[in-house]
């Protein structure tokens, strides 16, 4: 008769704990989620702030994108897989609410320059950056920098 109490009461303690390990897994599982998730939204903001100081799109200052660089690269569609990303669009933020996208034939009279048309329903990460070009007035070349914003939306 002991022997078998004593096989019930091993029985019993293992499945108890078994019972705090599966509890222990979800939670930690649950936790791994979390910081996965988290962690690709720190690698997508970082993306963006990188995208904007690259050497194809920047105006040579930090968060700057010179707009007569973003054109030229627009034109050329074998630059589309570039970036590791499925969409980037570079909006001019101003008071009107009209989208105007941009081409050779209307550009600097335009506000969205769509490098990669977005992929998927995903919320894109985005920062502001300054969006400069080129100009010319009585002979004198200067910088015209705008405000504007880079969306990125990025594969997971």
């Amino acid at each position: 008769m002991k022997i078998k109490e004593m096989i019930f009461m091993i029985l019993a303690l293992v499945v108890f704990f078994v019972i705090v390990l599966l509890f222990w897994l979800s939670v930690t599982l649950g936790d791994i989620k979390g910081d996965v998730a988290q962690s690709s939204r720190d690698r997508n903001i970082m993306l963006v702030a990188r995208l904007a100081d690259s050497p194809e799109l920047s105006c040579g200052l930090s968060n700057c994108i010179d707009t007569d660089k973003l054109i030229v690269f627009m034109g050329r569609p074998h630059y589309l897989g570039f970036w590791d990303v499925n969409g980037l669009i570079v909006e001019k933020l101003d008071s009107a609410n009209n989208t105007v996208e941009c081409t050779l034939g209307n550009y600097p009279r335009c506000n969205t320059f769509t490098i990669k048309k977005p992929l998927n329903n995903t919320i894109p990460d985005s920062s502001i950056v300054s969006l400069c070009r080129k100009e010319i007035k009585n002979d004198i070349s200067y910088e015209k920098c705008d405000m504007g914003r880079i969306k990125v939306w990025s594969k997971i």
